[in-house]
Parts: structure tokens; sequence; C-alpha cells
């Protein structure tokens, strides 16, 4: 019946071209000139059996194709595919549906064997569409094929990240989070997917923009997950760690997981010493100091804090270790210090606003404890100047803009009034140069 079924195709394909000049068939049809007319016949017959919709004929047709001239169509693997998901949508057998699963996991396959260096839909566009053509079909038996599948389409997809491979990840990642929020799957099997996936973004060379948006979404889905609370970290990892407490990459792995928790604990702390004693390297010593910082052991954790900025190379990262280390010193009163670490922060990065704004808040406690009388009154135009500085560099939404407002409208209060301006020979809007214990520096005369 189903050569019957053929033949009729090939007949009515044929009869379509009637009349038509043949044209000149490439060796993508075949071997051999008879070979290539065949199956350009079989293509025009699977393309007719596609247009009625008949997607048993074009299931028989494409695996035809697929076998004997696999590089004649690139559009014949996207029709094959098509045809099986019609025909799981039309069949209640539960056999055959997941035999149509397979065969489009193998049409997909297929495709990637012959197309994988296309510029635009090579393996990278191939797997991803097979990953999410399968996680529409996935039962709770294929939970395991289904994490290796968008594995390895994410790890094809991160190589030069599109907007369908920040759909990809999301898809994924949605998907494992809402398996987690039903107990579909463990809080380990959850973590460790979301180190794996973790891990093949830090390694991919992409690093742009769509790269930052699949970061964020991963992050944001694992954040809301609840998963990485402190206790589950330590529940899940600390027998692991207790059988293998050399292991560096699981203290590591550990050590990341309590920092995204913003963990304060015994056995935090106890890797993360042990940790630093294997690797003193900059970010276990920002760590540490953030421990310490908790338990408001402000000086140990400036002891960190040195070492991490002194160890640090990059510039953009230690002018970050910088105002944190800025703001630790104000937390611990230490103003005239804060201020000092603030402009070393401002040297290496003077786009910042947050370290102008730290800088301020700096100069006006030193204004408040070491200015005296007029002096303390204009020290406030040298701390409005940097609030004003702050603002200027901060965007539209940046939640720091109202302090930053408040802020300058308290300096205002602060100002010697207009009248009394007269009074203390000073002239509104001419240059003036503070100068009072450590606080200095060369501002505008103003009055309210």
């Amino acid at each position: 019946m189903k050569k019957l079924i053929l033949s009729f195709a090939l007949i009515t394909a044929t009869l379509l071209s009637f009349g038509q000049e043949t044209p000149v068939l490439d060796a993508k049809y075949g071997e051999d000139p008879a070979q290539r007319e065949d199956n350009a016949k079989l293509l025009n017959a699977l393309n007719y059996s596609y247009k009625l919709k008949d997607y048993k004929q074009v299931a028989v047709e494409t695996r035809l194709l697929m076998e004997r001239a696999p590089e004649c169509s690139e559009d014949m693997y996207r029709k094959a595919v098509n045809a099986y998901r019609n025909l799981y949508a039309k069949t209640k057998d539960v056999e055959l549906r997941k035999r149509y699963v397979d065969t489009i996991l193998m049409v997909f396959d297929k495709r990637n064997k012959i197309y994988a260096a296309h510029k635009t839909r090579g393996t990278a566009y191939i797997y991803a569409q097979k990953a999410l053509a399968f996680a529409n079909y996935a039962s709770e038996a294929d939970k395991e094929r289904l994490h290796a599948i968008f594995t390895e389409a994410i790890r094809h997809g991160l190589e030069v990240i599109s907007k369908d491979d920040v759909h990809l990840v999301g898809t994924y990642f949605s998907g494992l989070t809402e398996s987690y929020k039903y107990d579909e799957i463990t809080a380990d099997l959850y973590i460790d997917k979301f180190e794996e996936l973790t891990e093949l973004l830090a390694q991919s060379p992409d690093k742009g923009e769509l790269h930052a948006q699949v970061v964020n979404e991963v992050e944001s889905l694992f954040a809301s997950s609840g998963a990485a609370s402190c206790e589950n970290v330590e529940r899940i990892f600390k027998p692991k760690y207790e059988a293998d407490s050399s292991n560096v990459v699981l203290m590591k792995k550990i050590l990341g997981l309590f920092s995204r928790a913003k963990c304060n604990n015994p056995f935090q702390m106890h890797i993360l010493e042990k940790y630093y004693n294997i690797d003193p390297q900059p970010e276990i010593a920002i760590m540490l100091a953030g421990v310490y910082e908790e338990r408001n052991d402000f000086a140990k954790a400036q002891e960190f804090m040195k070492v991490a900025i002194d160890n640090e190379t990059d510039p953009v990262k230690k002018a970050s270790f910088m105002l944190r280390s800025a703001g630790q010193l104000l937390g611990a009163e230490q103003y005239a210090n804060a201020a000092k670490m603030a402009r070393s922060a401002i040297s290496l990065d003077d786009k910042d606003p947050i370290a102008y704004f730290i800088y301020a808040s700096a100069v006006a406690s030193g204004v408040a404890t070491q200015c005296n009388g007029e002096n303390r009154q204009f020290g406030y135009w040298l701390v409005y100047d940097t609030y004003a500085h702050a603002l200027n560099l901060m965007g539209e939404d940046d939640p720091k803009r109202a302090d930053a407002i408040n802020a300058m409208s308290r300096c205002r209060a602060n100002f010697p009034k207009t009248e009394e301006l007269f009074m203390l020979g000073l002239t509104s809007g001419s240059a003036y140069t503070v100068s009072c214990g450590w606080v200095s520096g060369r501002t505008i005369v103003r009055g309210r």
C-alpha cells in the first residue's frame, strides 16, 4: 500500500513538472544522473505531500531522502520534524508517540551531520531547536536525557550567543526551577545543574549584552527558588566535604553557594580559612573580609581587604575592593581612612557615582567632627559639591538618586545664610578653600 501511495505522489509530482525544462541536477541529489533525477522527483513529491498535509507520506518520503540524498534539501529536515509533530498529536498510542519523539531527535541529529557548519543555522541552532522540541514531549522518565540534550545545546550555543540562546537557557532553567518547586527533582540535583550551567556560562567566549541577560535570567531564577539556602548548602555539601576534605573544586563550589546566599556560619568559615591557606586569591580574602564584617570585627575585615587590594591586578576589581573597604571603614567610624580609600577608588574609576557618594559621606562626618563654627558651615559646601557630582553620574533609575538629593538638601540646611556672607567678607559664587583637620578642598561660596 505504501508503495502505491508513494508511486501516486511521484506520478503527481511528475505531472506537475511536465513540460518544464529538466534542470541539470548537482551531486547533492545522488551519485549518478538516474539517481539524481529520481531523488529530485521524490523531493518534489515530498513538497507536494507536505502542502497537502499528508504527514504520513511526508514521513515516508523524508526517511527515503535522508538515506539516499541527505544533502539535497535543508528544508526537508524542518518538514520532517513538523510531520512527526503532527503525527504525535494525532495519536494516543503511548509507544507510537515515543517512537515519533525518538525520530524527531534523530532528524535533528541527521541534519546536524550535514549542516553543522551553516553560518546561521549550524550546530548551535540545530541543537537549540532539538532541545526545545524535546522539552515539549519529555516525560518524567526522560528527565536525565532532557538535561543532557539541553546541556549539549547550551554548550554549543554559548560560543556566540544569540537571542535564541537566551530563550534556550531561560526555558531550560525555568523548567528545572518549576520541577524543584513541585518536588519533582531534589535540591541536590537542582543545585548541581545550576553549578553546571554557571560553569558553562563562565566558559563562554562571548561576554556581551546577551550573555549578561542569560546570567541574570539564571541567577534570578535560582535566587527565587529557595534551593540554595544556607541550611540546604550545609546539609547537602557538608557530608561530601567530610568525605573528601582536600577537594579544592568542591570547596570552591561550596563557597560560591554560600556567597550567593550571603551566609555566615562556622562551616563556611572553616572552608574559607582552609581554602585561603591553599589558594590565597583576592576573591577569597574578600569573602573572609565579608564574614568578619558581618561579625562587626572591622579590624580583621580590613586585614583581609588590604590583602585583596594589594594582590588584585585588575583595576576594575581593585576599585570595587577599595569601595567595599571604604564602606567598611565608614561603618567603623574611621572617616579619614574611609575618605582616603574612596579617593583611591576614584583614581582608578572616576565614573563610579558610588565612590563619590561614599567619599562625600566620609567627608560629611569629618566636617561634623573636625570643623567648628563657621568652618563647619563652609565644610558643607565641599560635601555638597561631591554629592552633586555623584548625582550627575547616576542614571535616572539609580536607587541612590533619592539619597544623594536628600544629602544635598541636608548640606544646604547647614550653609550660612545669604545675609551672613557679607558680614563674613564672602561673595556668593566666589572660590573658597576649606581647611580643618584632614578635611580640605576647593569649593564655591553659597548662601541659603
